[in-house]
Order: C-alpha cells, then structure tokens, then sequence
C-alpha cells in the first residue's frame, strides 16, 4: 500500500507483478500471508531492446495490439 484515502475509503496499491498502482476500495483488501511477505518478488521489470515508434510516441491501437499479444504469457529472457 503506498497511500491510504480514508476520505474515499481507498488505498493505492502498488502491484508488483504488473507495476502498476490501482486504487483498491477497503472492502476488496486482504492481508497478505506472512510467508509470501518474506518471499522476494517474482516479477521482473523489463524493456523490449531498440524498438522504438515511428512517430514521437506510440499510437493507442498499437499499445492495444501489444497488451493483447504479451500479457498474460509465459516467456524467457535472456540477461545480458
């Protein structure tokens, strides 16, 4: 959790798996079992070597065709 809306009934939460924050309302949060707390994470940060857009910044169709491509699969990379 990095912050708590008590106006809202809120809390932004950082998620470690998708690196992203979401807004999570009180009712959907649970604690999370000690054993996984001490585990490091899983899920590692990662950019796709030298590719670039055409223009200044990727189209919204074009990041829709990525996400519908990747997400959600299982792959291997290599560290260098």
């Amino acid at each position: 959790m990095t912050q708590v809306l008590e106006d809202k009934n809120e809390a932004d939460v950082f998620c470690v798996d998708y690196g992203k924050s979401e807004f999570i309302g009180y009712d959907d949060l649970i604690s999370m079992p000690v054993a996984l707390r001490r585990m490091p994470f899983q899920a590692i940060e990662c950019t796709c070597l030298d590719i670039e857009p055409l223009n200044i910044q990727w189209k919204d169709d074009v990041c829709d065709e990525f996400f519908d491509l990747f997400c959600d699969g299982v792959y291997q990379a290599q560290v260098g």
